[in-house]
């Protein structure tokens, strides 16, 4: 066998490590922070695995063997996309693999959304949250149905009073977690952060001015169940509220509730303000 077809073949038989496993204290030690290592290895090897995967379905063992002389090529490409990646640059792992040992249905039950964990765009997020005219410092943010954290961590860029996430599925706030205590950047505003892990349909919203944000976080009916709890929220305590609703794919949902108008819009997402 080749050297490249040794290296195509021992990818393929690399064992996950799951996803938010902490790193030996040597190894920790040993780390350069903010650079690409160990803590992302773990999704780079996914990738590359499922790549190997659909290789060997789609044209067999022997045409993805004969392919291996471009193993290097693909590895390094592979790598590099991974390197200049929002996780790789940041040193945190909100890629939307499933985590190890949970596919198909297992995952899926998690995330009651209507298409799966999906990370939110950078550029996405931060046009629309710039769009908004408010005073960040008077407002908490709050990620229903936040995954790994990944609009966690962007909305640290602003000055919000404080930052909550909340998340049904167990493994993806563990992951959530441990985002949060890597990501440092010199422009970060806000190092106030609350991760919960419980059914965004129906957590108690705090007291004071608050900034909502999903990012098509589940099917109707959830969402009708979401909705009237934030209606319920702005009778029982008036306050100035936000929504920001990336892919809205329920939209109607909340404009048929008759609570908000919507202010600002861009190509993939919708922003509303409660009326008085």
């Amino acid at each position: 066998m080749s050297p490249s077809a040794f290296l195509f073949a021992g990818v393929l038989q690399l064992k996950d490590r799951p996803c938010g496993v902490k790193s030996r204290p040597s190894q920790q030690r040993n780390q350069k922070p903010r650079r690409f290592g160990r803590s992302q290895m773990p999704a780079f090897v996914i990738r590359v695995r499922h790549k190997l995967r659909q290789s060997i379905e789609h044209r067999g063992k022997a045409a993805t063997l004969a392919r291996a002389l471009l193993a290097p090529y693909y590895l390094l490409r592979e790598y590099l996309r991974a390197r200049r990646s929002f996780d790789g640059r940041h040193g945190v792992d909100t890629d939307p693999t499933p985590i190890s040992g949970q596919r198909g249905s297992d995952w899926t039950e998690w995330v009651i959304r209507g298409g799966g964990y999906a990370p939110v765009s950078p550029e996405y997020f931060v046009s629309a949250l710039e769009k908004v005219n408010i005073s960040y410092s008077d407002f908490t943010f709050i990620d229903l149905g936040s995954g790994k954290g990944r609009a966690l961590l962007l909305a640290s860029e602003f000055p919000f009073r404080e930052i909550i996430g909340v998340e049904l599925g167990p493994e993806l706030h563990t992951i959530a977690k441990q985002n949060i205590r890597n990501y440092k950047t010199p422009t970060q505003k806000c190092k106030q952060f609350k991760l919960v892990c419980a059914d965004f349909t129906s957590f108690p919203l705090p007291v004071g001015n608050l900034f909502l944000y999903f990012f098509n976080p589940c099917h109707e009916p959830e969402m009708r169940k979401l909705v009237a709890h934030i209606r319920m929220s702005l009778q029982t305590d008036p306050r100035e509220v936000y929504i920001l609703y990336i892919n809205p794919l329920l939209s109607r949902v909340i404009e048929e509730a008759n609570f908000v108008q919507k202010i600002t819009a861009g190509p993939r997402y919708l922003v509303y303000k409660n009326v008085a």
